[in-house]
């Protein structure tokens, strides 16, 4: 029930970032695809014993993130929310 909770907030993350216009098939996916690949690699990463820091892990989960979604989620000024800056950073 819980990574059904998590595949939905991005879900929703990603509608917020696409626009008012309903996601394509193939970008509901791709959000599917990672966030289910985010929730392995955090498991993996906890069974391991931890052996990379906290921020090396989610820094790569951001950027496989982006690699492979920034293409279909891109702002209005072309940026990628997942390298975008937010205010106060």
């Amino acid at each position: 029930m819980k990574l059904m909770m998590a595949i939905e907030f991005d879900k929703t993350w990603h509608q917020r970032c696409y626009g008012d216009t309903p996601m394509p098939e193939d970008l509901c996916l791709a959000t599917e695809y990672h966030s289910r690949a985010a929730m392995t690699m955090t498991i993996w990463w906890i069974l391991s014993d931890m052996p990379v820091s906290p921020d090396f892990i989610t820094d790569m989960i951001t950027k496989m993130r982006d690699a492979g979604l920034s293409h279909m989620l891109c702002q209005r000024d072309g940026s990628s929310p997942y390298t975008a800056k937010t205010e106060g950073a």
